[in-house]
């Protein structure tokens, strides 16, 4: 969120990575990922280009944590005039931010969230949707922090409450994983409500993990983690609509079992809470034997992107690739790819599958190519002696090495060279891959599909990146249960506002869901003497247009703010 940052500053020199939507990412590390043979970066958000100024960009709170503030005379200020150390629980401000709440809250009744979170937790919903909103406005899960942005920002409580609370409630929805199960039946009524399908409902699959200190969750198990090595964590699968980019439902399970293991039983519980009519997009670590059959079986639909190591990609990659390379009769030009769709035989049935070729991804990829191979020759001629297993370790990255005499001058005894066979096998294959599914479609339609994934892996940014939740401190399941549901609140919430003003985002590039926030920040409400609340200015132009999308105007939010009772 851009928390009020002046101006724009310099884009940082280094690990710097631009996107074509203009948002700037800090790589903190590179790693090797041995699944997709390339080099994965690790990063952060930053801010956004400015459009205006070459070489500038709008910063927001992940660059002042990595860079230090901005207005570092400013900063000094806040520090020496924090009003937090002089309040007291339970009392207020006699201004707050208010127009956050009334659109959060409208957003989060938009998608049908709302009125499941109040049948299933009738007296509770108040401060679920209150810490929440907590998570997207102040772009932080901690408990710790929420008395103290309560002073300032209205959140629909009568009165203030504490972090202790706040670890009460989480203990409370976790033991009450019945109503967390009305909530998600009644939460897909409300959704398929006010979002309707008439055919499958596509939605975006994947998993991701979250790294845990909790010595007492019974889930949390040693497993690969994605910071690297073999940490305590956490799985979580995840449904989102493709078309919206609005989640549907999640599960957690035990760190240390793998994605495509889960997968079966978690499409299943799926199906018990009513999702019917599914289509699941799905990468390439779904692919089994054991997941078509246990989907096929369930009825559901969908596309799995297939790993390079299957033994039928390679040849559908060869017997195609030539036919439909920069060919005009199979270019998708809304998509700048080249496809066609096939069939391919497993066990004795008959599933439509789709070789694509992407030009762009194929230059990145040689690049990369190149560059690994010149980095393992690197490793490679760096060792001093040779070992039986430097063959075949080397062997697997385009390198070959022999064992020779020693060599008088340099010591070593082996040699080191480029497999360039190898080499030129991979960059002739470059940005082909293959996608299968049980759905017959066209080439087109199913890219179309593929392309729109990348929204559960958004979602999981979100949950872990603005809500600060990359890694938990909870002492127990039944904290983490209740952690996790109130940040899929916030998580619906948020998207559902990002849905329905997606207008105004897309009508300017500099315009982002954070400056909205922070737009909306600035109404504010004061106390008068007879302890109601009145508003402190009139809507500007930009607060109009963003209540506009939530059917919204000046006159309803001020008789809202006038509704409001004494809060001390």
């Amino acid at each position: 969120m851009y928390a009020g940052l002046v101006g724009v500053v310099d884009i940082p020199d280094g690990k710097v990575k631009i996107l074509r939507n203009g948002y700037v990412y800090w790589i903190t590390e590179s790693h090797w990922d041995n699944d997709r043979k390339m080099t994965v970066d690790n990063r952060v958000g930053i801010g956004k280009i400015a459009d205006s100024d070459k070489g500038k960009m709008y910063p927001n709170k992940k660059y002042e944590e990595i860079f230090g503030p901005v207005d570092k005379e400013l900063a000094e200020l806040k520090k020496k005039y924090d009003p937090i150390a002089t309040r007291q629980l339970g009392k207020i401000d006699a201004v707050m931010s208010y127009a956050p709440y009334a659109v959060l809250v409208e957003a989060c009744s938009k998608c049908g969230c709302l009125d499941a979170l109040k049948k299933a937790f009738p007296n509770k919903w108040h401060k679920i949707f209150a810490v929440a909103m907590h998570a997207i406005v102040a772009e932080n899960s901690t408990a710790q922090s929420f008395p103290g942005w309560a002073f300032d920002n209205y959140c629909g409580l009568k009165s203030n409450i504490s972090d202790s609370d706040i670890s009460k409630l989480y203990s409370f929805i976790g033991e009450n994983a019945a109503a967390v199960s009305i909530f998600f039946e009644l939460y897909r009524e409300g959704y398929h409500k006010a979002f309707p399908k008439s055919g499958e409902r596509v939605e975006a699959f994947d998993s991701t993990n979250q790294r845990t200190d909790s010595r007492n969750s019974s889930r949390a198990k040693r497993g690969k983690s994605k910071e690297g090595g073999l940490l305590p964590i956490v799985n979580t699968a995840m449904y989102v609509d493709e078309e919206t980019g609005i989640a549907q439902c999640y599960e957690h399970f035990d760190g240390n079992i793998l994605d495509k293991t889960e997968t079966p039983y978690t499409v299943e519980k799926a199906v018990e809470l009513g999702f019917k009519k599914l289509f699941l997009m799905q990468d390439r670590g779904y692919f089994s034997q054991r997941n078509l059959e246990s989907l096929d079986g369930l009825g559901v639909g969908y596309g799995m992107m297939m790993p390079e190591t299957t033994d039928f990609v390679d040849d559908l990659i060869n017997a195609n690739l030539d036919t439909i390379k920069l060919k005009e009769e199979y270019y998708i030009g809304f998509e700048d790819i080249y496809g066609i769709d096939s069939t391919v035989e497993i066990n004795g049935k008959e599933y439509p599958v789709f070789v694509y070729y992407d030009d762009n991804t194929a230059r990145m990829e040689r690049d990369t190519i190149h560059g690994n191979v010149n980095y393992w020759l690197g490793e490679a001629n760096r060792r001093k002696k040779y070992t039986d297993k430097m063959e075949s370790h080397f062997a697997k990255r385009a390198i070959k090495v022999i064992k020779t005499p020693r060599n008088k001058e340099t010591g070593k005894n082996f040699t080191a060279t480029v497999d360039y066979e190898a080499v030129e096998e991979s960059v002739r294959t470059a940005g082909a891959f293959v996608i299968l599914s049980n759905r017959k479609m066209k080439a087109d339609e199913m890219i179309g599909i593929a392309r729109k994934r990348d929204c559960v892996e958004k979602s999981f940014r979100t949950l872990k990146s603005h809500f600060d939740l990359k890694r938990t401190y909870t002492h127990g399941d039944k904290t983490y249960d209740g952690k996790m549901f109130v940040a899929f609140v916030a998580l619906v919430t948020l998207q559902t506002y990002s849905w329905m003003i997606r207008d105004i985002l897309h009508a300017k590039t500099s315009e982002t869901i954070a400056t909205t926030i922070s737009e909306l920040h600035k109404y504010k409400m004061e106390r008068k003497k007879d302890g109601t609340w009145m508003p402190v200015y009139a809507c500007n132009k930009q607060q109009k247009e963003i209540l506009s999308c939530f059917d919204m105007n000046q006159e309803k939010v001020e008789k809202a703010v006038r509704a409001i009772k004494n809060r001390v």
